[in-house]
């Protein structure tokens, strides 16, 4: 009898032994859920990063400082073109003040509506800003050509010579702007000719080179001599601007 019982007592330790690591295993297993938890935290948790309000976006008036070779604009000249720049970026922020509470149920493209108008010049502003931006920093003290700018333009155009005669080519012809620019569907640097801020806009394109081709740009200085003003310009283009574009936008896509 006390052989019986000495087994029945051990038995028992037996289980209870195992039934205290069971305890101890779910425990642990417990816990390492709930540190799981804490290294990997629900969504509502999750600290958020705050996107910017565009409701009150207002465009600033760049300042550009340039300096011109020997032969260059004038103070006046310069002064005035930039004043005209400025009152474009006034006008983006007008416009788009404007359109947030523009009334869009009237809106149709026969005849006039507040919508439509609104929609036109915010691209003829937009572009107008942004243009007149990338003129004002690729002009002023005529710099050497880079060597990746030169790479690129002798790959598509054959040479220098080539180039320069397509860009003043294209500058002659043009009503507003020329864009020297790189397009992202074909690879291919190519001159295009615009008549207007908006329009003849080539999509996927982007500027390396941007000359300006409206009278107000050279009449102060040069009256309705285009040419005399284009020889200025391209003894004045900042080729380290055009450079870090090209760097920037070709080698890097």
């Amino acid at each position: 009898m006390d052989a019986r019982r000495k087994l029945f007592v051990f038995v028992a330790s037996i289980l209870l032994l195992l039934c205290l690591v069971f305890v101890m295993i779910v425990k642990k297993q417990r816990s390492n859920i709930s540190g799981s938890n804490t290294e990997f935290p629900q969504a509502s948790t999750v600290e958020s990063f705050p996107i910017p309000s565009v409701q009150n976006k207002r465009y600033q008036v760049k300042e550009f400082s340039i300096i011109m070779g020997a032969k260059k604009f004038s103070n006046k000249q310069i002064g005035d073109h930039k004043q005209l720049y400025a009152g474009y970026v006034n006008k983006r922020n007008e416009i788009d003040t404007a359109l947030q509470t523009a009334d869009r149920t009237t809106g149709n493209n026969i005849s006039y509506s507040q919508f439509r108008g609104l929609k036109l010049a915010e691209t003829f502003t937009r572009n107008a800003a942004i243009l007149h931006e990338l003129y004002f920093e690729n002009i002023g003290m005529g710099t050497t050509m880079g060597k990746a700018t030169e790479e690129i333009i002798i790959k598509h155009f054959g040479s220098v010579a080539a180039f320069k005669e397509d860009l003043m080519a294209t500058a002659l012809s043009a009503r507003g702007w020329v864009l020297t620019s790189y397009n992202l569907d074909d690879k291919r640097v190519q001159n295009y000719l615009l008549d207007a801020h908006n329009e003849k806009v080539p999509v996927l394109t982007i500027p390396l080179l941007v000359v300006d081709t409206y009278e107000h740009a050279y009449m102060i200085d040069f009256g309705i001599n285009r040419k005399e003003y284009l020889a200025v310009l391209w003894d004045n283009i900042n080729w380290d601007v055009v450079e870090k574009r090209v760097k920037e936008w070709i080698y890097r896509s």
